[in-house]
This record gives structure tokens, C-alpha cells and sequence, in this order.
């Protein structure tokens, strides 16, 4: 996508896009570009008329990209195009976009909800660590380690020993969490008491395969 259409779209439409399509877009299995066209579209409001040369003129995406776009929004259930006819009996064509609203609304009723008075810190931490908000996914594979009795403390060595390496993602993670459980613990956290001692396997992890 070149940057001085989407600059064009965001100056002309004051398009703002909120965090949570930021945080969820992915999911949707939606492009950058697909991503914009949406926001663009939603300054209309959910029922917007179709109308390729004003989405032409005001985006500066050409008219086959455009098309595409809409085409490519279709097969992926997050707009409808309907026909109505007016006062007049003229047919007039509508892109509808309350599928993608629903979509989002689902993604978030979906996303687990974290006991606010337990375990709430590593899930932040992590976030803060990967700089962007944990998926509904990741979610169920931290608290799966959590109910499965992995500590917090060895859950966060695991999350320093990945960041130490410059890798940013849940497997890589578990895989640490469980080499760790597999082959035992070496290396001793100085910082706590002797009942809460870490022992932590030591394992060049940039010699796997991520």
C-alpha cells in the first residue's frame, strides 16, 4: 500500500482507528490496506451507498484496487452489498459493513477474562514485554500453564530468557517451559528465599528452529 493514499484517506476523512480493531484486526485475517478501507468506510456509518468514484476520488486507491478490496471484504464476511429501491422505484446499491461490527463485538466477548485479583501481572507483563495485546490464544496457553502448576516466577524467567534472545512469541516460550519441566533445573534465582529458590535449565535456544 503506498503511504501517501493511506496519508490521504486519514487528512481528507479524519479517519481514527480505534485500539480495539488495532487489537483484533489480525485476527480478521485482513491486509494494512483492507484494514484502512474499513476504518475508511466506517465514517460513513454501517449502510454506505456504493459509490466507486467517491471512494476513488477521496482515498486516491484506484478504482481496480478499490474493487478488489471490496470483493476481498465480501469473501471474508465482513461486508454485504445490498440493493434497495428508493422513493422513485430507482434501485440503489449499499455497502453494509454490520457484519465486521459484529465480528469485532464476537472477538471481544471471546477474549478470556483474567481473575483481576490472580495472575494478572504476568499477563501484563508479557504484554508490556511484546509491546502489543496478548490474543484470545495466548491468553489460553498462559493460563494453561498456570493450572498445570508452572509457577509465576518460572513463567517470567521464561519470558526474560526469550527477550534476552529477541524473540517475541508465546511458543517460543512454551517450548522454554517445557525443556525446562523435561530435563530438570540448573541454575539458581540468587533474589529469592531458600524455600522459593528457581532453578532454571540452561539451554542455547537460538540453536532451535522457532
Amino acid at each position: 500500500m503506498k503511504n501517501r493514499g493511506v496519508l490521504n484517506i486519514i487528512k481528507s476523512k479524519n479517519i481514527v482507528i480505534p485500539t480495539y480493531i488495532l487489537e483484533y484486526y489480525k485476527e480478521l485475517n485482513i491486509s494494512e490496506k483492507e484494514l484502512i478501507f474499513l476504518c475508511y468506510l466506517l465514517t460513513y456509518g454501517e449502510s454506505i451507498p456504493l459509490d466507486i468514484e467517491l471512494f476513488h476520488n477521496e482515498t486516491k486507491f484506484s478504482v481496480e484496487d478499490i474493487l478488489e478490496l471490496i470483493s476481498n471484504l465480501s469473501d471474508k464476511k465482513l461486508i454485504e452489498t445490498n440493493i434497495v429501491r428508493n422513493d422513485k422505484g430507482i434501485s440503489e446499491e449499499f455497502l453494509k459493513i454490520a457484519m465486521f461490527n459484529n465480528k469485532i463485538l464476537s472477538l471481544t466477548l471471546d477474549k478470556p477474562n483474567v481473575d483481576e485479583s490472580k495472575n494478572t501481572e504476568i499477563y501484563s507483563q508479557i504484554e508490556k514485554e511484546f509491546g502489543r495485546v496478548l490474543s484470545p490464544i495466548e491468553y489460553e496457553t498462559i493460563k494453561r500453564w498456570l493450572d498445570s502448576g508452572i509457577k509465576e516466577t518460572i513463567v517470567k524467567e521464561a519470558l526474560k530468557e526469550a527477550v534476552l534472545n529477541g524473540v517475541f512469541n508465546i511458543k517460543y516460550i512454551d517450548r522454554i517451559l517445557y525443556e525446562w519441566g523435561k530435563n530438570g533445573y540448573k541454575r539458581i534465582d540468587k533474589n529469592k528465599s531458600k524455600e522459593e529458590e528457581i532453578e532454571l535449565f540452561d539451554y542455547n535456544w537460538l540453536d532451535e528452529d522457532e
